[in-house]
């Protein structure tokens, strides 16, 4: 099983959430299309942390849980390393990003 974080940009920072999946899921595919639109996708993000992303969105039932705010994509990119995602998937400027744990560094370059 590995991990991913999940995020939105919203105006200045970036929510997120953790997603367990195993490494057969697609979960970017499942993002751009299912969750293709801002409204979408701040609905996903509204779910919080969720078992896995597929046909269906499995969340944690037996425990609640919210998503986290961060200021930056700096700080996003720290809370990805905390954690041991090996993905991160944004949601910025209408389109998903999918990036390993390595690009964010890269990324963060040009932002």
């Amino acid at each position: 099983m590995k991990d991913c974080i999940i995020a939105v940009k919203n105006r200045h920072h970036y929510i997120s959430l953790l997603c367990h999946h195993d490494e057969l899921s697609d979960v970017g595919g499942v993002l751009r299309g299912k969750y293709s639109s801002a409204s979408a996708a701040n609905e996903l993000i509204a779910l919080g942390d969720l078992n896995t992303l597929d046909e269906r969105d499995w969340g944690y039932i037996w425990n609640e849980t919210v998503p986290l705010s961060h200021d930056n994509l700096k700080s996003l990119e720290k809370h990805c390393e905390t954690i041991g995602a090996e993905k991160l998937h944004v949601y910025e400027d209408n389109a998903w990003e999918s990036l390993t744990i390595d690009e964010p560094k890269q990324y963060l370059i040009s932002a």
